[in-house]
């Protein structure tokens, strides 16, 4: 493999249908004031898109390739590797010549297939174990397992546990790790392709053999939500009706006055709520979209909190359809917010623009109207998710 970012965005991304995203991030003082900006692009601009990234700072570009023009796991068209993301630095150890043998030897103990190639990211290593034919998105749960699997067993070399998402982005090569100048460049290169299922069949060798597999309640609620997933696949069964059931029964556990934070944030889930009913479900590439927010908006409301989080993720999701590649409660596309509702719980502040606010998400309405591309016939109906044009109309009206 030519070590350039061109050759290697060709190896993750084979063909030319779909889209991938590139992202950049700027480093500011203070970091909270980090700015990330990104774009997805349709894969015939990806040779020009990373044309001439040699040596620019802090860019990322996802691993996989998604049906639509958005990053989201359950968006995702096919991916072409697994990988690992470790941060030498949370374990004492450098990435160097040594961390790189020590990755090939853990391999060959647990007897599963080397790495493809290993990167140097600067301060870390990416180890990727390309596929000789790229996985569709029907694949996307075994490939969670296999990338969870990976992650343990290369845990004592500083395996990231929240870089395993289908949707996640890395520096490409010869670009710049601002942190310490760093170039990212291949350390180590093997046989280019792997055979997934040949991967998939030694980390079930290494599951059954070792302690390294989940937790038998774990694989037994996994279990379940597959098969109950590949059922409501199969009948595209969609309870809206559901919907409807869950927030009447919340509204006892409601107590605020008309004009509070936490009104205003209900009134945003039942605009939600009402968009998605509206248009007859959520379609694939919104589904994530959806359940994200109307989780964000009943935090924002105190209905739920982190005793109750994923019970209540999982009373919304019944009114969602199900797939393989739509798995909230395990591909980790909720576990950032999680952490912000235990913030939140225990008071705490985040800083923005000199002030204080609450850790869970408060976009204004024209960035939620953007996010899920809100039509000014659809705003009509809504309650507070409205422009400034349809609050002028509402007044116009009134008088």
């Amino acid at each position: 493999m030519e070590n350039t970012a061109i050759s290697e965005a060709r190896l993750l991304h084979p063909g030319n249908d779909g889209y991938f995203a590139i992202a950049t991030k700027v480093i500011n003082n203070p970091p909270q004031k980090n700015e990330w900006t990104e774009k997805r692009l349709h894969m015939s601009g990806l040779e020009k898109a990373l044309l001439d990234v040699k040596n620019a700072p802090n860019m990322y570009i996802s691993q996989a390739s998604f049906v639509t023009p958005t990053r989201l796991v359950s968006a995702t068209k096919s991916l072409s590797c697994c990988f690992v993301d470790l941060d030498c630095y949370n374990v004492d150890i450098l990435p160097n010549d040594d961390t790189v043998q020590a990755i090939l030897d853990l391999a060959d103990k647990f007897k599963i297939p080397r790495p493809s190639y290993v990167v140097n990211s600067g301060c870390g290593l990416y180890a990727k174990w390309l596929f000789d034919t790229p996985l569709a998105d029907t694949d996307l749960q075994l490939w969670s397992q296999a990338e969870s699997l990976l992650i343990k067993l290369f845990s004592s070399l500083g395996a990231d546990p929240k870089a395993r998402d289908a949707a996640r982005v890395l520096r490409p090569l010869t670009t710049v790790n601002s942190k310490n100048g760093g170039v990212v460049r291949v350390m180590y290169q093997g046989g280019v392709f792997q055979s997934f299922s040949e991967l998939v069949s030694s980390l079930r060798n290494v599951e059954l053999s070792t302690n390294l597999a989940f937790s038998e309640k774990k694989q037994s609620q996994l279990k379940v939500k597959v098969n109950h997933s590949a059922a409501m696949e199969v009948h595209s069964i969609q309870n809206l009706g559901h919907l409807i059931e869950y927030s009447d029964n919340r509204l006892g556990s409601l107590a605020m006055g008309n004009m509070s934070i936490k009104s205003l944030a209900w009134s945003r889930f039942l605009d939600i709520r009402d968009l998605m009913i509206r248009r007859g479900g959520a379609k694939r590439g919104s589904r994530d979209l959806f359940i994200f927010w109307m989780t964000n908006m009943l935090a924002g409301a105190n209905v739920i909190r982190p005793d109750n989080f994923w019970g209540e993720v999982e009373e919304l999701l019944i009114s969602f359809p199900h797939s393989k590649d739509f798995v909230p409660l395990y591909d980790g596309s909720l576990s950032t917010l999680y952490k912000r509702v235990e913030a939140t719980a225990r008071a705490e502040k985040v800083e923005w623009n000199g002030k204080n606010h609450s850790p869970i998400y408060t976009p204004k309405n024209d960035k939620l109207i953007n996010i899920f591309e809100i039509t000014s016939d659809e705003e009509t109906k809504m309650r507070t998710i409205i422009s400034t044009q349809e609050k002028r109309r509402r007044a116009d009206a009134k008088v």
